[in-house]
Order: structure tokens, then C-alpha cells, then sequence
């Protein structure tokens, strides 16, 4: 609103701003205004002069905030222009200079800042707190306190290294110059480094780098004796700065410095736990072991260790709590602090104490009232920190109250239900399952209300509210719970279940209707991540006798859908059904099901009862066909170890025509060791097309004069026989093969005669002469067996051949 008023009102940003300063001198809601008003503003026109200043007055009133607000607003601006030219400067966007004095002189200046003016402000930031420090004033660490909690890592410009060397004893060694992302804001490098050896600083570009050896020895920050006599703003600095060179320098002087009182420490742990950065988180662990160990930490401290996203700080939490028995039920701060905690390891720990140190009545009524308070004060939109306290808060309430005699006051949870946010209403609802009140006697609109509400955890605590109706009564609101439990929201899916599993278990009528549904929906696509899962648990909790009983057919059909969430159902319907109820043929087709258990299941039936896959060795063989590898392997090898002659060709067969090298190994092993000759014909019909080379050379042990009488295995073979022939420097011995088959079927038939010699024709024009030589040959020898055949070669003795040779030379 503030940058839009600048925009429509020339002047009147500037003037609500001085005006909010005054006021700021007596009312601290204008000051915190003033604050944050400066913090959205830039160096830039129209703001520049009012920065000015306030700038000014902080400096002359030792305003610490104020100084702070308006200085980082200086160091990370960037000048507007470097000089002016004849009076005039250039401004971006603009095709024509400006001139500088009319622009002064405007209500609406469009420049300000030059270069020279910045490098003023930067240096008098620092000088106005130099010269404090020099004075020893006590402002200084005020003020400097404030500018230190004013920057963030965020800031500032890309952080870079530069590597340079240096001779040492007549020797270059490389160093490393770091410059940081805060480079140029020269206040800090000051305030940070001023004294530290390493340190570089630019007067004339006001910026620093730190070298490699930077920080080796001591301190290095400006007067040190300073900080040393108030520890108390270092550990604001600690536990506030976002910006890690000065949580640094803070947990330095902290460790380096005098010895500070307990209480100062103590009162400063939970702040300092709440830092990003692990060294100050170090320093809070440390000082909280010494407290503990020293007996004075209390109940405010250890929930504060509780609440930390620090291991070693729950470790010492639970440590404290285990020496003190009537903890944390007897303590109001850490009681909540164990109902609220995030994290697993401390939630763990707080059901327990529920359990090994259960609380009283008092307590336990002082603790709620306790989370409704916490409740009442969540923001419209919790952070996932808040919703994991609230979630754990919300599945102990009936822990606490198991016989629902929780004497909240119904005002309290009617105040709760009218809050911004939705999980807080949900929450009402929650508190009000665990009154005395009879959910039966609630009246009708509130049900339709709470039931059909927009809110998600409304709804799903109306879910938990309606369990502690009588079955009769939940009856009546079947259709809801229903719809709830098969919905698209996993919260609510979840907190419907038990009640369907009770409705199912009350009318068996409800029940068939349920079952029907679900296998119907569980065929159809998943509408949402994780609704087919919900589903399949919504059918094993609530109708377990279905699942059992579910024939042969349904079970198969589930197993072999494509959906998702029949695949699942029929998984887990597999659980408790006998493998023996399916076929060798049907367990070798799951054992390339897609779901890890499917599969698990045909391995073990094929594993337990291998007497009954050996009866249908070509059905079960299929269980090397499958694509996964926990599958395949096993069943392969299980298969090697097989008697001889176990398998008959037709499966040998489908061993040898996978895809995989492994069972294609395995399947030519067994076909050397049992394959007889007369079904040799039989395998080779089904691997002479194999795209592996390694089974180039096993066809050709099969190539017998028996294995090709057939016409159209001939023919295939002459396909395979061009791939094998036609390779380049591979496959030798296949090829001598090949050729051996060749000049036998063409010897032996002239109709094959005609078909051998194109093929050998056309390996004739090989630039390899290990092939062209045996075909030639083979050529020769159909010349002179076929002599009818016309060939695209003369064959002719060998002097004949030569005379012509030289006649045709001659000639």
C-alpha cells in the first residue's frame, strides 16, 4: 500500500513516513510499523531522502533498529550514476539525458543516489559505530547487535573463489582468496573481520575477501572487549543472526569469552535452538549437557530441547525427564511439549511416559485445556511443523481419555469449531469425541453439518465421532460412511474404514453389496495415487471371509487385469489360496506378473512341488520366458538340474528361443546333453530365425541331411544361412558349417542346386577370401554335378584357362 500511495501521491510516502517517525517516539505499535514500512522500501527515488533522514536521526539517537533498517538499505544499493556530464546523466529507458538540477529540484525526482553519495552512507555506517566503539560506549554493541540481525545469507551477490600464489622460501605455493557473498556491505566486513589476519579490505571499492588462512588464530572481530562485557547481546546475535559469518563470530566469542551467569544461558538455549546453522546448535547443546549435568535445568529448558530438530538435544531431554519421575506429566510447559512434539523419536518416548507414568486427572485435564489454548492460537495456515504436532496431539486424545469423560467445556470446543483454520475445526471435533457427550443425542443438523462439510478434517473427525455410535445407529449413516471410505480423499478413506468394517460385520446384506461394489470399481482405472491400495485394505478389513472365498475364476481374471487395483486385490487374495488350485500353465504365466509377490508365489509352488511341473515340462519351462530376473534365474536353474531327458524338444525349444543370454546358455547345454536326432528337426524349426549370433553357431550343429528334408525348413535355412554367410570376420566356424550344408543339399538335389547357387553367387562378390573360396568351390562342383544349370561361371581346366587368358592379352 505504501509503494502504491508513492505512486498515486507524489510526496506522500515521505511525509507518512517522517510523520509515523514522530509518532514512533511514544507508540510502539507506529515504531514496529516504521520498522517494517523501511523494510519494503528501496534507496531509490522517492525514498531516498526520507532514508536520508531517518538514517541521520538514528545515528544522533543511537536508535539501534532504526540505524540498522535504514543502513542495510544503503549497502545493498546500487548507485544510480557515477558522475554527472556537463549537468546531465543518463537514466535507463530513457533515449535523451537528464538534466541533474531539474531533477532536484522536482517534486517527483527520478534520480538520486550517485555513486559518490552511496560510498558516503556505506562509510559513515561504519564510522558512526567505529566511533562508539573507540569511545567505548555501550551503543555500540547495541547498534552493532541490530545491523549484524539485519542482513541474511540471502542477500548480497554470488559468492566466488580466486586462486593466486605466493612464494615461500623461495617456492610459489597456490592460496585461495574467498569472496563472500557480503562482500561489499562494508559495515559487517568491519564489524566481522576488522582485526583478523588474512583479511583483505578495499577502501576505494568498499568491499573485503577473506583469505585461506583468515582465522587461524583468535578473534578478529572489532573491539572485542566490547562484546566480552555484554554477553547477553551475543547470544541474541547467536541465536537471531541469519547470516552465518555472524552466528559465527557470536559462538566464537560465546566459547572464547568470560564465564556469563546460568540463567543468562539457560533463558537463551530455546532461542538459540531455533538457528539454522549447526554450530550454534552446538553451542545450545552444549550449554543445556552442563545445565542437566549440573542439576539446574528446568521444565522450561527441557521442553525447549524436546521441541528441537536436534538429535543430541531429544537424547538429553529424555535423559532429564528419565531422572525425574513425576516429569513431564507435572509440569504444565513440558507436558505440552511432549503432546506436541514432531518428531518420532520424542513421540515415541511421550507414549511411554503415557504408559509407564501415566498422569492424574488433574494433569491430564490441565493438558487439554492446555492444547486447546495452542490450538486457538494456530495461524489460518499451519505449517507442516504445527500439523505433525497437531496429528500426534490428535491419536493421543483417546489415550488420555479412554472412557470419554473429558471435562472440556463445551464453550471452549464451540470456540474452536468457528476458527480460520480447517484442521483446528477438525480438531474440535476430535476434543468433542472424547466428552461425555453421547453422540447419539447430538442433534440432526449438526450431522449433516459436520458430515457434509467442505473442510477435510471435519469430515474425517466425523468419521472418528460417528465410532462411538451404537452399530444400529451407525447403520443409518451407511451411505456416508460409504461414500467416505471410497472417496479421493486418503485422509478420510482412512478414518471411514473401521466403520465399514463394523457396518459389514453387522449386515451381511450391506456386506455382498460392499464386495460387489469394490471388485467392480477395483477393475476400473485408479482415479488417484494410492485410491486402488485403499481399496484392496478396505476389502481385506472389512469382508475377510470374501477375500478367502473367492473362486477361481474372479481370482484369476483378477490376477490377469490390467488395472491396478484388481492386480492388487488378487495379490493379496493369493496369500490364502492353496497353489495347487492352479494349473502348471497358469502359475508359469504369473511368474511374469508384474507385482514382486505374484511372483514370489509361482516361485515357491514351482520350488515346493517340482513332481508336478515335471509331468507338464512344456508348461512349465514357460517360467524362463518371464522378463524379471528374480523369476527367470532360479527357475533356469532349477530346470539344469533336471534328470536327463526330463524335458522333451518342444520345451528345449522355448528354453532356447529367449531373449535372454543366460537361458539361452542353459537351453543349448541341455540340448547337447538329451536333444535326440529325430528332434532335431523339430528345434531347429524353432531357432533358425534366433537373432543372437551366439545361436548362429549351435543351429549348425543341428543341420543334419534328416533336419532339412522338409521344403520349408529349407527355406528358412537358406534365410539363416545368408545372415550367417554375409557377416564380416565373424562367425568362422558357423560358416565352415554352412558351406558344408550347402555343397551337401546341392549335390544331392538339383532343385536345390538352383536355389544353393545365387545365394553362393552372390558370397562370390565378398571382399573376404576365405569366404569366396569355399563358395567358388562349391560353384565348381554344382558345374559339374548339374551341368544343365546355368551358371554365371564357366568352370574349365586349368592349362585351357590360361591359353585363353594369354590369346585375349594378346588380342
Amino acid at each position: 500500500m505504501l509503494l502504491a500511495a508513492a505512486t498515486q501521491q507524489p510526496g506522500f510516502a515521505n511525509q507518512f513516513l517522517i510523520a509515523l517517525a514522530h509518532r514512533a517516539l511514544v507508540d510502539g505499535t507506529a515504531r514496529k510499523a516504521l520498522l517494517a514500512g523501511l523494510a519494503v522500501v528501496s534507496a531509490r527515488p522517492p525514498f531516498v531522502q526520507v532514508l536520508r533522514r531517518l538514517f541521520k536521526y538514528a545515528d544522533l539517537t543511537d536508535d539501534g533498529p532504526l540505524f540498522a533498517a535504514t543502513a542495510r538499505q544503503f549497502e545493498l544499493a546500487t548507485p544510480m550514476y557515477r558522475y554527472a556530464y556537463r549537468g546531465q546523466v543518463w537514466l535507463p529507458g530513457q533515449r535523451k539525458p537528464v538534466k541533474l538540477s531539474e531533477e532536484q529540484a522536482s517534486v517527483t525526482p527520478r534520480v538520486a543516489l550517485s555513486e559518490q553519495t552511496l560510498l558516503y552512507f556505506k562509510r559513515r555506517a561504519w564510522r558512526s559505530l567505529r566511533k562508539r566503539g573507540e569511545l567505548g560506549q555501550d551503543a555500540f554493541t547495541a547498534m552493532a547487535c541490530d545491523l549484524l540481525l539485519a542482513f541474511g545469507d540471502a542477500d548480497g551477490e554470488k559468492a566466488y573463489e580466486q586462486q593466486y600464489f605466493v612464494q615461500v622460501d623461495g617456492r610459489y605455493q597456490r592460496r585461495t582468496l574467498y569472496h563472500p557473498a557480503l562482500r561489499r556491505i562494508w559495515s559487517l566486513g568491519q564489524l566481522l573481520h576488522r582485526n583478523q589476519p588474512g583479511v583483505r579490505f578495499r577502501p576505494n571499492r568498499l568491499s573485503f575477501s577473506v583469505a585461506d588462512e583468515a582465522g587461524a588464530d583468535g578473534r578478529g572481530e572489532a573491539f572485542p572487549a566490547l562484546w566480552d562485557a555484554q554477553p547477553q547481546r551475543l547470544l541474541r546475535v547467536a541465536a537471531g543472526a541469519r547470516y552465518q559469518a555472524a552466528a559465527l563470530f557470536a559462538v566464537q566469542a560465546l566459547r572464547e569469552g568470560p564465564a556469563r551467569p546460568v540463567a543468562m544461558d539457560a533463558a537463551a538455549i530455546p532461542d538459540l535452538l531455533t538457528s539454522p546453522y549447526a554450530e550454534v546448535l552446538g553451542l545450545a547443546v552444549s550449554l543445556a549437557r552442563r545445565l542437566i549435568d549440573e542439576g539446574k535445568a528446568d521444565a522450561t529448558l527441557i521442553a525447549a530441547l524436546m521441541q528441537a530438530d536436534v538429535t543430541e538435544a531429544h537424547m538429553l531431554a529424555i535423559r532429564a525427564i528419565g531422572g525425574r519421575p513425576e516429569w513431564p506429566w507435572s509440569e504444565p510447559a513440558l507436558a505440552l511439549a511432549a503432546l506436541l512434539t514432531p518428531q518420532a523419536r520424542m513421540q515415541q518416548e511421550t507414549r511411554d511416559w503415557l504408559e509407564q507414568r501415566p498422569p492424574s486427572r488433574q494433569q491430564r485435564v490441565r493438558l487439554t485445556e492446555d492444547f486447546a489454548a495452542w490450538l486457538g492460537g494456530l495461524p489460518a495456515e499451519p505449517d507442516e511443523r504445527h500439523l505433525a504436532s497437531l496429528r500426534f496431539a490428535l491419536s493421543l486424545l483417546p489415550t488420555l481419555w479412554p472412557a470419554h469423560d473429558c471435562p472440556l467445556p463445551p464453550a471452549a470446543i464451540e470456540a474452536l469449531t468457528g476458527h480460520r483454520a480447517s484442521v483446528v475445526q477438525g480438531a474440535a471435533i476430535e476434543l468433542l469425541a472424547v466428552t461425555p457427550i453421547r453422540p447419539g443425542e447430538l442433534p440432526r443438523p449438526f450431522w449433516e453439518a459436520v458430515l457434509t462439510a467442505e473442510s477435510l478434517p471435519v469430515r474425517s473427525a466425523s468419521m472418528r465421532l460417528l465410532a462411538r455410535l451404537d452399530d444400529t445407529e451407525l447403520a443409518a449413516q451407511g451411505q456416508t460412511i460409504l461414500a467416505a471410505a471410497t472417496g479421493a480423499h486418503a485422509d478420510l478413506r482412512a478414518a471411514a474404514r473401521p466403520l465399514i468394517t463394523r457396518l459389514a460385520a453387522h449386515d451381511p446384506g450391506f456386506a455382498e453389496a460392499l464386495r460387489d461394489r469394490l471388485i467392480d470399481g477395483l477393475f476400473r482405472a485408479e482415479p488417484s495415487d494410492g485410491h486402488a491400495a485403499d481399496m484392496v485394505e478396505l476389502f481385506a478389513a472389512s469382508l475377510p471371509g470374501f477375500l478367502a472365498g473367492l473362486d477361481m475364476s474372479t481370482l484369476w481374471r483378477l490376477l490377469q487385469a490390467r488395472a491396478k487395483g484388481a492386480r492388487l486385490l488378487g495379490a493379496r487374495a493369493l496369500g490364502q489360496t492353496d497353489a495347487s488350485r492352479f494349473s502348471i500353465k497358469q502359475l508359469a504365466r504369473l511368474g511374469n506378473h508384474p507385482f514382486a509377490a505374484v511372483r514370489a508365489f509361482a516361485l515357491n509352488a514351482f520350488e515346493a512341488d517340482q513332481a508336478r511341473f515335471l509331468a507338464a515340462p512344456e508348461d512349465a519351462v514357460l517360467l524362463v520366458e518371464s522378463e524379471w530376473e528374480d523369476i527367470r534365474v532360479p527357475a533356469t536353474r532349477q530346470l539344469l538340474n533336471w534328470p536327463d531327458g526330463a524335458l522333451p524338444a518342444a520345451a528345449l525349444a522355448v528354453m532356447a528361443d529367449s531373449t535372454s543370454p543366460a537361458v539361452q546358455e542353459s537351453a543349448r547345454q541341455l540340448l547337447r546333453r538329451s536333444l535326440d536326432s529325430g528332434d532335431a528337426g523339430m528345434v531347429l524349426a524353432r531357432v533358425l530365425e534366433h537373432p543372437s549370433g551366439s545361436f548362429h553357431l549351435f543351429v549348425t550343429e543341428l543341420i543334419t541331411g534328416q533336419s532339412l528334408a522338409d521344403p520349408t525348413m529349407f527355406a528358412t535355412f537358406l534365410t539363416q544361412a545368408r545372415i550367417i554367410l554375409m557377416q564380416v570376420n565373424r562367425g568362422r566356424i558357423a560358416k565352415d558349417r554352412v558351406f558344408a550344408a550347402l555343397r551337401r543339399e546341392a549335390l544331392g538335389s538339383q532343385d536345390r542346386a538352383q536355389a544353393i547357387w545365387r545365394l553362393l553367387h552372390d558370397v562370390t562378390l565378398s571382399s573376404v577370401a576365405k569366404d569366396r573360396a569355399p563358395a567358388l568351390a562349391i560353384l565348381t562342383d554344382i558345374a559339374r554335378r548339374w551341368p544343365e544349370i546355368a551358371l554365371p561361371v564357366r568352370v574349365a581346366p586349368a592349362r585351357q584357362a590360361m591359353r585363353t587368358a594369354s590369346q585375349e592379352s594378346a588380342a
